[in-house]
């Protein structure tokens, strides 16, 4: 009787190992998931920095203040190009908008030139562009009632050549008319002569810048006159000033 209980008890035990021995054998023969990846953090792409845009207006151009720029050329904001992190950020390119042109006015064909007559000083100054081009010595009226030179302002006259003074026997190879006169026209011209046969006898040529002595006229000397000749005077803004010495009677 002991016998078969033993006996049963072993043949439950060997079947509960069999059973547990081919439960293990099958699950060893199930297949294993892979290994699953660490995750990978990608970088964000770098962008080329935003460049402020210009604008531009019919008042004229606006540059940003923490740009550097070179007018007359505005310039357009930068186009972003995304890119890998193993790449080499590309250049900003810039499109140039051309500015719009502004019309510039032009200036009156005289008015870069201008002509001062100091009688104190008794010199001619000769502008140009605003630059003093020449000084001429000069010789004015005397400061005698009718013969002085009177202050004025205005524009060098005709350009009359040459020729010869009434009464007087006095010749000048240059004149330009300026305005009448008391007794005849107020002229600029060359220091007066003589003719000698084939030579010329000027007529004071020491009195240039030094003291006035004409008849009311504005002398040069001959060389002076053809300079001023060249320069072309006629419809150029001149002005006289005033002899601030006594005028007397003659």
């Amino acid at each position: 009787m002991r016998w078969r209980i033993l006996s049963a008890a072993a043949s439950v035990l060997l079947t509960a190992l069999v059973a547990w021995s081919l439960g293990w054998m099958v699950w060893l023969s199930l297949p294993w998931p892979a290994s699953e990846p660490l995750p990978v953090t990608v970088p964000t792409a770098i962008l080329p920095p935003t460049v402020t845009p210009v604008q531009v207006s019919a008042a004229g151009t606006r540059f940003p203040t923490n740009v550097p720029h070179s007018p007359p050329m505005a310039t357009a904001p930068a186009t972003a190009t995304a890119v890998s992190v193993n790449d080499t950020l590309p250049t900003a390119t810039f499109t140039p908008v051309p500015v719009a042109a502004t019309t510039v006015e032009p200036v009156a064909a005289e008015s870069d030139r201008f002509i001062l007559v100091d009688q104190d000083a008794q010199r001619m100054r000769i502008f140009e562009n605003g630059h003093e081009v020449r000084i001429i010595p000069v010789s004015t009226g005397r400061p005698v009632t009718n013969a002085f030179t009177p202050p004025w302002q205005g524009t060098v006259g005709d350009d009359w050549g040459s020729g010869a003074f009434r009464n007087s026997g006095l010749y000048s190879d240059f004149m330009w008319f300026l305005f009448p006169g008391p007794e005849g026209s107020i002229l600029i011209h060359s220091v007066p002569y003589q003719k000698q046969g084939a030579e010329k006898q000027y007529d004071r040529l020491d009195a240039l810048g030094v003291e006035p002595v004409s008849n009311g006229c504005v002398r040069i000397s001959p060389e002076d006159a053809a300079w001023l000749k060249q320069w072309n005077p006629v419809g150029v803004p001149i002005e006289i000033t005033r002899w601030s010495g006594k005028i007397s009677s003659p």
